[in-house]
């Protein structure tokens, strides 16, 4: 008596098991939002796409906040290991500091750019950015003087009024001094003293200066040296290393240290992979003082056995779009030697975004600096629940993919990444 073979079911497949490990940029407010962000998106993004994505509750600690995604595409599913690794506790102490010491912080590190000729560096490699880089500087300025004017103006009532000259220089040095208070209060929409805030922790962070930060950054290479090493037992099959703006150079550096510390990083049944989104790696690289910095940036590109994907889009003018990551005005990777990348790509925000939806957002500079983590009406090669949910491999997906061919001068260069 004959049988037909017994098939095996595709959902008694194990899932493709994922380990993510996002690093937010330069944000104070916190873990949990990034957490009721990808709940929501990758809803969205799911149902356009044709898939499924649950999101499990966070575990939120003081230096990381967790959950689970588990995902399903027809017969295909995925398990991701979602961990945001936090700095935004370093982000609020530096934001919360005494207003005349963040004034100076930021002054002290624009002079060094000034001096040092990072500006007219920068400049060569995307203007955009720049213009957003120096507008706190002229903003600031701006307050300074409407201050003063202001505090003149009130001396001068108060001279008028039979004050005495010491009054008179006490109520307008008070004058200026309530106005700057007032200016702080309204950062929440001018961003001045935020991005003195950034600029001033970049820049000690490329010159060595920023000890609780690069310790920080230490414990990150830690967790993904131990998650790759787990998944040589088969735990993973793909460890992914995301860092947005600000925390671009922090993923890079991480990830740089863990292969530095492991050279086989991504050698057995585990991928690893790193995914940098509107990056400003490229204006840190132009500062004095970040030679180490590139070294281990260059480490994740020299490996044969990761995987290097940046993504920006010409409309993020909070980014070095499109721009080599590695471009430094001393120092070059040559594309033969970079075997990991990085492979650079548009996300294309005018195409893919509902055409409504850009123009509403193509003037809030910040909110369009994040859609990178939001969901898109067109998605083209650049979906990023695709990447952390989806059931392949990052370095899969871009298999002998070309470098992005709208670049400017500096990238050039770039060729062929793989």
């Amino acid at each position: 008596m004959s049988s037909e073979p017994v098939l095996p079911d595709p959902t008694d497949q194990p899932p493709f098991r994922r380990a993510v490990f996002y690093i937010p940029g330069f944000d104070p407010r916190g873990a949990k939002r990034y957490w009721a962000l990808y709940k929501t998106e990758s809803r969205k993004q799911a149902k356009i796409t044709g898939g499924a994505i649950t999101v499990a509750n966070p575990v939120e600690t003081k230096r990381s906040l967790r959950f689970a995604i588990e995902a399903s595409w027809g017969s295909e599913r995925v398990h991701t290991d979602y961990a945001l690794l936090r700095w935004d506790d370093l982000v609020a102490a530096q934001m919360h500091s005494a207003l005349p010491w963040r004034i100076l912080r930021g002054l002290r590190a624009y002079a060094s750019q000034f001096v040092s000729g990072a500006v007219p560096r920068m400049l060569r490699l995307a203007a955009t950015p720049v213009i957003v880089t120096l507008f706190p500087l002229i903003f600031f300025f701006g307050f300074a003087l409407l201050g003063a004017l202001i505090g003149w103006a009130l001396a001068m009532i108060a001279g008028g009024l039979g004050a005495p000259l010491a009054p008179q220089a006490l109520i307008g040095v008070g004058g200026f001094a309530a106005f700057l208070k007032l200016t702080e209060w309204l950062d929440r929409y001018s961003f001045t003293y935020y991005l003195l805030d950034f600029y001033a922790l970049m820049t000690e962070y490329a010159g060595g200066r920023a000890p609780d930060v690069q310790a920080r950054v230490r414990d990150f290479a830690d967790e993904i040296r131990e998650a790759a090493r787990s998944g040589r037992s088969g735990r993973y099959d793909e460890v992914l290393v995301i860092g947005h703006s600000g925390g671009t150079f922090l993923a890079a550096a991480a990830l740089g240290q863990a292969v530095e510390a492991d050279p086989d990083l991504g050698s057995g049944q585990t991928s690893v992979a790193l995914l940098t989104l509107g990056q400003t790696m490229s204006a840190l690289g132009q500062i004095s003082g970040s030679e180490g910095h590139w070294d281990e940036c260059a480490a994740v590109a020299r490996s044969k056995d990761l995987f290097w994907l940046d993504v920006a889009s010409k409309a993020d003018g909070a980014c070095y779009a499109l721009v080599d990551p590695l471009a430094q005005s001393s120092r070059r990777l040559p594309s033969e030697e970079r075997r990991a990348g990085p492979l650079v790509l548009s996300a294309r925000f005018r195409e893919t975004m509902a055409p409504e939806q850009f123009a509403a957002l193509r003037r809030r500079y910040f909110r369009l600096h994040f859609q990178y983590l939001y969901a898109f009406e067109r998605p083209e090669e650049y979906d990023y629940f695709a990447f952390t949910a989806g059931p392949l491999r990052l370095s899969d997906r871009f298999a002998g993919r070309a470098n992005n061919r709208r670049v400017p001068p500096l990238a050039r260069e770039l060729e062929r990444a793989r």
